[in-house]
């Protein structure tokens, strides 16, 4: 079974908002990484300066960024045949909705699962489900938080140390 971890970084919450980076790891059937993909992505309008501090990305970072039409052509052959993964999936999935309708593509169908949901189930007592604070609790790097590319990378790894707690599980 394939996973395509997807993070995005946007410009703000609501649906009118844009995607302004966009972060991709593959994990195989092996339970590996085998691949990552990252663009930054061309905005519609200005970012807001609370989102530039926050992810640290700024006007001139997507000043010559591919357009929304170009990422999304990259990243279809990716999340083909592949169960959908997040942190808070839900905030990830609707952005990737907007866009695959925006740029004439039809709606992700495949199966979605939130790291969230496993955290609370295989790690019920962690301080926070904070991406970074939870990637600190697992042992695991993350360098860049609020960057699509480390923030896929750390889900990817939180989400294996999920799959790992789930194998360790009795049968009956």
């Amino acid at each position: 079974m394939k996973f395509a971890v997807l993070d995005f970084e946007t410009t703000g919450t609501q649906a009118t908002d844009d995607i302004i980076q966009v972060g991709l790891a593959i994990i195989d059937h092996d339970r590996t990484v085998s691949e990552v993909y990252s663009s930054m992505v061309k905005a519609g309008g200005k970012i807001p300066a609370f989102i530039t501090g926050l992810t640290g990305i700024s006007n001139k970072d997507v000043a010559d960024a591919p357009a929304l039409d170009d990422v999304m052509l990259d990243m279809i052959p990716l999340l083909e045949d592949a169960v959908l993964v997040g942190h808070n999936v839900g905030f990830d999935l609707g952005f990737l909705q907007r866009a695959l309708d925006r740029t004439g593509y039809l709606p992700f169908t495949g199966r979605v699962l939130d790291t969230m949901d496993f955290l609370r189930i295989f790690f019920p007592n962690l301080p926070s489900y904070q991406l970074s604070m939870v990637s600190s609790s697992l042992g695991f790097q993350h360098d860049r938080p609020h960057q699509a590319d480390s923030d896929a990378l750390a889900t990817a790894h939180v989400f294996l140390k999920c799959l790992d707690e789930l194998d360790e599980l009795p049968l009956i």
